[in-house]
């Protein structure tokens, strides 16, 4: 095997268990970028999609009158995480009736997660 070749694998084998790394990474190694405020985060950046999902899997339409009662700072205090495994909750009032939709998101890569409805009450 020549010296390119060598070099070409091990450049390859390097950035192939980087990439496994950052996938693999649980959540604390995104939060603990953030100097403490990576719940506030959360809540700031991904809320709209959360709300997103549950009119998804609700079925409702664009008529529906939907208010978020939850503040992005009580929206960060149900923030919590566990490995990759990321949690949040949101209290939301649809058409009158109030809603409390607990979800989890499994982290895929730097500050991206998988998110699902995990109860609503």
């Amino acid at each position: 095997m020549e010296r390119g070749e060598k070099i070409l694998i091990g450049i390859t084998l390097f950035i192939g268990i980087g990439v496994m790394y950052l996938h693999f990474a649980p959540v604390s190694f995104d939060a603990s970028v953030c100097a403490g405020g990576y719940k506030r985060w959360v809540a700031d950046i991904h809320s709209e999609d959360l709300i997103n999902l549950f009119i998804q899997e609700q079925g409702l339409d664009k008529e529906t009158k939907l208010i978020l009662l939850s503040k992005p700072s009580d929206i960060a205090n149900t923030v919590k995480w566990k490995g990759r495994n990321i949690y949040a909750t949101i209290e939301l009032e649809v058409d009158g009736k109030p809603f409390s939709i607990s979800y989890s998101g499994k982290r895929y890569w730097i500050e991206r997660y998988d998110w699902k409805i995990d109860n609503i009450s």
